[in-house]
């Protein structure tokens, strides 16, 4: 990603930050009406001990008709009743919350800039990882390919495309870094009412930014190489190994940020490191879906 992209995503946290403080602004202003309506019904319509169904009614503390704020103000009984219901519901302590439709738009507001913010971030990996199935590598039957064959994996390299998802995904705190949930309400207050994709995280229980967005775009990240390793058409002994290796580079960078591997990379590295003769027992243990496809790249027969 370069600096005008980079620029773009922090842009989208500075608007998710302005979503996030009308959201806190907009329940101080709840709960200071509510607090406010109360101490005014308190002041003015203290209610009476008794009443006909066995509630408070409320009515002017003045003899004065003209103190008598809440007939004066209110025209019918059922208004009226209305009134002394919501007070009494205050008083309780049930706060009742702001018309749904204006909180709606703002939480709608903070969803759609985290969804655009996580499109950004997460294009660049998008764009590297849908080239994989059709790389060239995987069939590959070159004589250097049969060569390296037997080689084991740490004498091959992770291809160029894992290495530059790696590079990224170690920037991203970097980028992350001035917009800390320390000491940083607002933002917080966005993300708590937002999601991000692949991940269910909430802000409450996480002291940064970065590990709410590392989380969601590793999850990411290995959720669509899963999808395209699946796309694969054909994997050669030599090929194997690559993607071995390539995975296991990811698994490192991931696991040095933090990060878990999910469960469906870390079954397709049993499946692929499975010797021929053993891999129905490993293929076992593994989802349906990826066991078959894998023992199809490998050109191995799974029994039923």
């Amino acid at each position: 990603m370069d600096a005008e992209d980079w620029s773009l995503f922090q842009n989208c946290l500075r608007i998710a930050q302005t979503s996030g403080d009308l959201i806190l602004n907009t329940e101080e202003f709840q709960q200071q009406l509510l607090i406010d309506i109360v101490s005014c019904a308190e002041k003015y319509c203290p209610p009476t001990p008794t009443s006909p169904i066995g509630t408070p009614t409320r009515v002017s503390g003045k003899k004065s008709p003209f103190h008598d704020y809440r007939t004066l103000l209110l025209d019918n009984d059922g208004d009226r009743a209305t009134f002394d219901s919501l007070v009494t519901t205050l008083e309780e302590g049930d706060m009742p919350s702001m018309p749904g439709d204006v909180k709606q738009e703002m939480y709608a507001l903070s969803e759609a800039v985290h969804k655009f913010a996580f499109d950004i971030v997460f294009a660049p990996l998008q764009q590297q990882l849908t080239l994989v199935a059709t790389m060239e590598v995987w069939v590959s039957e070159t004589s250097g390919a049969a060569i390296t064959a037997n080689l084991p994996t740490f004498s091959l390299s992770p291809q160029e495309y894992i290495t530059k998802i790696g590079q990224y995904l170690m920037t991203l705190p970097q980028q992350l870094d001035p917009f800390s949930l320390e000491d940083n309400p607002s933002l917080s207050a966005a993300l708590r009412h937002s999601s991000l994709p692949y991940t269910n995280i909430q802000a409450e229980s996480l002291e940064s930014l970065a590990d709410v967005w590392l989380e969601s775009v590793a999850r990411g990240t290995m959720h669509v190489y899963t999808e395209v390793i699946l796309q694969i058409p054909q994997l050669t002994p030599h090929s194997t190994q690559q993607l071995i290796t390539d995975i296991d580079y990811l698994v490192n960078v991931l696991d040095d940020l933090g990060l878990p591997s999910s469960d469906n990379i870390k079954d397709i590295m049993s499946l692929l490191k499975a010797p021929v003769s053993s891999y129905q027992q490993v293929a076992e243990a593994a989802p349906r879906r990826l066991a078959s496809a894998i023992a199809g790249m490998r050109s191995i027969t799974l029994m039923e």
